[in-house]
């Protein structure tokens, strides 16, 4: 509920309407927004002691009490201004006491309530003129005050708040005055009308009250009453006027349409027609449907004949769960809110059909895989031959293992998602979801086909110089592709190039072909062929030259120590040129060559130790002492070979001729051993010639040259003396 009230000053308005009361449980109202003047109490008995606590605080005596209390309306700080005069405006002494904050409600008093932890303000002065002020006040905070007239004289009290509209100043509430109101919000239910009243909590002339009514900030121009008569939705809103009360006093209340049922619609009903009419209708089983995640107990629903009767809530059909009708007939139904008190209305139609008739679905095949003489089946791929175009929402299918089970509703597969068998029959019931006695069965077969099991060959591995027949199979045939596509391939057939070879079997059957594939991979692995060279003949080294195709090793099929080329051989050695391809955990390819390397080493010679002849006259007419003479040369080739067999010893003039072994400066065998000194001129130094040794038979130009110098002494001539006589 809200409420509203409006104080308009115009300049400063002083209001002297107000009573007080004489005792504490008859304490009045007090609004300080304005300035309030109030007959004093005169001949009254002083405050009841037992109306507060420790001695009424700061006051010697209360005499005259008059009792108040107000209410916070704006939080802040709130200041008092309090005076007492006489009839004839004289001031005179006025004392008081306050205490607060309490929450209420009023009347507050006794030594619980007001008590020195309780007191805000306390003056026992002898001033005509006080002051109240209570700092941090909340809004809607009660405080009580007590004032008393010491000189007993008739006059008038005023009570005026001293800091309006300052800053942070709060403010008391008028409505305390004449408490108004319409009454808390409510609903109305469509098509109803009900009468809000303005209730008054104070005793007032009737006739001295005005009313004035508005809806939604529109005014009502025949309103003007205590009462109003409201059939729509609104924001109503009353003001009065009454001499004993704040100037339009106003008080207001919502008038709300009710929230659109969170219920569903009923569905339409429809059972299976067995046997002549009248059939019976279980209307209820619309109840969970309308009510869906609701608390029943809030929507309740009751059914009718008419759209009138539930309208008018008379009669009900009863009992709704065993409802006689031949079907084809409206129902109607009433739900009311247990909140609010409204009720809507739906209908729904019931039906009676004839009993469904099963389809007779096909069979299902499937590849036994594993051949363990089971598998599993989704047998709701059958439901929709089963309703053969039926309404599913109005009938179940069932799968059962035996007829006597669909035909009592027994032996049901439960999880018929993943039914696990072997080959058999399964029997199926198509029931009325209305009538479990509304049905009809069929069967089908289930067909389990052992799936061929073809055997996995293990990857072959070959060499390209070799090929691989393909074996004999139990199951299957051989096939370039996967699938059995491609060419089929017949055992025994040679496989040369790299390729997989796929195993394929099928049982060829419909809907499900079982088969079975393996697969492996014939890998022709490329032979290497290693560099041939011809056998070497080398005199003192050989320098191995780079490969196009495979290493030097000392020992065959790529053993011992790898030789690396340009490595200088100094002795007859046989390597062994050596590649191969794959590994160990496949096939290797090699190829291997004998790489022979003769080393032939010269012949080891001693120095030539030189010839000397003299000069002598050698048959050839030379003249005496001409520096020639005649040598054999082969005792120096003995000489330097130690007479060692297996040499062949040349001659030469020529040193390069003689390294080379060619014709130029050779001596032929004749000359050697008769070598004249005259074919190669000497000086009476020595110039040699120049011996070769080879050993017999050697192929590689492999000579020791050795130089032979020749000496020829002069012959000393003996002077001819003649005979002394």
């Amino acid at each position: 509920m809200k409420k509203y009230y409006f104080l308009f000053l115009l300049g400063l308005i002083t209001v002297s309407v107000f009573g007080q009361g004489s005792t504490a449980p008859s304490m009045q109202p007090l609004c300080a927004s304005i300035n309030i003047t109030f007959d004093n109490t005169t001949n009254s008995p002083p405050a009841d002691p037992a109306s507060a606590a420790d001695s009424y605080g700061c006051l010697g005596s209360e005499p005259n009490p008059a009792w108040f209390y107000f209410q916070i309306g704006t939080s802040g700080t709130l200041s008092f201004d309090i005076a007492q005069y006489t009839n004839g405006g004289t001031p005179i002494d006025v004392d008081y006491i306050a205490w607060g904050p309490f929450a209420g409600p009023p009347p507050i008093y006794g030594p619980a309530n007001l008590n020195n932890s309780t007191e805000v303000g306390c003056s026992y002065s002898g001033s005509a003129f006080e002051s109240l002020t209570i700092n941090n006040a909340q809004v809607g905070q009660y405080y009580v005050i007590l004032l008393t007239n010491f000189s007993n004289q008739a006059g008038q009290i005023s009570f005026e708040q001293s800091n309006t509209g300052a800053p942070g100043a709060g403010s008391t509430s008028c409505a305390i005055l004449c408490p108004l109101t319409l009454g808390d919000d409510f609903i109305l239910c469509p098509g109803t009308s009900v009468d809000i009243v303005a209730l008054i909590d104070a005793d007032l002339d009737e006739e001295d009250t005005t009313y004035s009514w508005t809806q939604d900030g529109e005014t009502l121009p025949d309103a003007d009453g205590p009462s109003l008569t409201v059939s729509e939705p609104g924001v109503y809103e009353v003001t009065i006027n009454n001499p004993q009360c704040m100037e339009d006093t106003t008080d207001s209340v919502t008038v709300f349409a009710p929230d659109e049922m969170p219920i569903n619609d009923p569905e339409d009903i429809t059972i299976c027609a067995v046997g002549a009419s009248p059939y019976i209708f279980d209307l209820t089983v619309n109840t969970p449907v309308i009510q869906g995640n609701q608390d029943p107990e809030l929507y309740p629903v009751t059914y009718y004949g008419s759209e009138e009767a539930a309208n008018e809530g008379f009669p009900q059909i009863f009992p709704a769960n065993a409802y006689p009708s031949p079907g084809d007939e409206v129902i109607w139904v009433r739900i009311e809110d247990y909140i609010t008190g409204c009720y809507t209305t739906r209908s729904f139609t019931i039906f009676a059909n004839p009993a469904p008739q099963a389809g007779t679905p096909g069979d299902l095949q499937a590849c036994d895989a594993g051949n363990d003489g089971s598998e599993t089946f989704d047998l709701t791929v059958q439901d929709e031959a089963v309703y053969n175009g039926q309404d599913p929402e109005q009938n179940l299918v069932s799968y059962h293992t035996t007829q006597i089970g669909a035909t009592q509703n027994t032996s049901i597969i439960q999880t018929p998602e993943t039914f696990t068998t072997g080959s058999t029959t399964v029997y199926v019931r198509l029931t009325n979801v209305n009538d479990v006695d509304c049905y009809s069965t069929s069967s089908f077969q289930i067909i389990l086909t052992p799936e061929p099991v073809v055997v996995d060959i293990a990857d072959v591995f070959i060499c390209s110089d070799e090929t691989y027949l393909l074996p004999e199979v139990a199951v299957g045939n051989y096939f370039t592709e996967a699938n059995g596509e491609g060419d089929q391939l017949d055992p025994g057939t040679p496989i040369s190039e790299t390729q997989v070879i796929y195993i394929f079997a099928e049982s060829n059957t419909t809907p499900n072909n079982c088969t079975d594939e393996e697969s492996f991979t014939v890998t022709v692995n490329e032979k290497p062929e290693v560099d041939e060279p011809a056998e070497v003949f080398a005199c003192e080294s050989y320098i191995l030259p780079a490969l196009n195709v495979g290493q030097y090793f000392t020992v065959q099929n790529g053993t011992g120590s790898i030789i690396a080329p340009n490595t200088e051989i100094t002795q007859d050695t046989t390597l062994y040129i050596y590649a191969e391809t794959g590994d160990a955990n496949t096939v290797i390819c090699s190829d291997e060559y004998t790489f022979v390397i003769n080393i032939d080493n010269r012949p080891v010679v001693s120095p030539a130790i030189p010839l000397e002849a003299c000069d002598v006259l050698i048959e050839d007419n030379n003249a005496p002492n001409d520096f020639s003479a005649v040598f054999n040369l082969t005792t120096a080739g003995n000489q330097v070979t130690n007479n060692q067999p297996g040499y062949t010893v040349t001659y030469y003039t020529d040193e390069q001729g003689a390294i080379d072994g060619s014709n130029v400066g050779l001596i032929s065998a004749a000359e050697a051993v008769a070598y004249n000194s005259e074919s190669t001129p000497v000086t009476p130094v020595e110039e040699p010639l120049y011996i070769r040794v080879v050993a017999t038979g050697n192929t590689t130009n492999c000579a020791t040259v050795v130089p032979l110098q020749l000496i020829v002494h002069e012959t000393p001539v003996i002077p001819v003396i003649e005979d002394y006589v």
